[in-house]
């Protein structure tokens, strides 16, 4: 899994990802990604599995107000 994010910086805490079977997996991010910037590749435990979703924890303030997307990529 890698963020990728466009428009404005965020700065992340932590996300926490869903699986298809139930299971969760928690990631420490504790990074700033620039505009246009990527995280470092994430590895997701117990290899091939599908991702239902993804909650992001993230510092608000850092936005300053403005918005930001976020993109997911990942391979299977």
């Amino acid at each position: 899994v890698q963020i990728r994010v466009l428009e404005r910086p965020v700065q992340f805490r932590s996300m926490k990802i869903h699986f298809a079977n139930g299971d969760t997996q928690n990631v420490e991010l504790r990074d700033r990604i620039r505009a246009g910037g990527k995280s470092r590749v994430i590895d997701v435990e117990g290899g091939d599995r599908a991702i239902k979703t993804i909650e992001f924890v993230y510092d608000a303030q850092a936005l300053g107000g403005r918005t930001a997307k976020v993109r997911v990529f990942g391979r299977n």
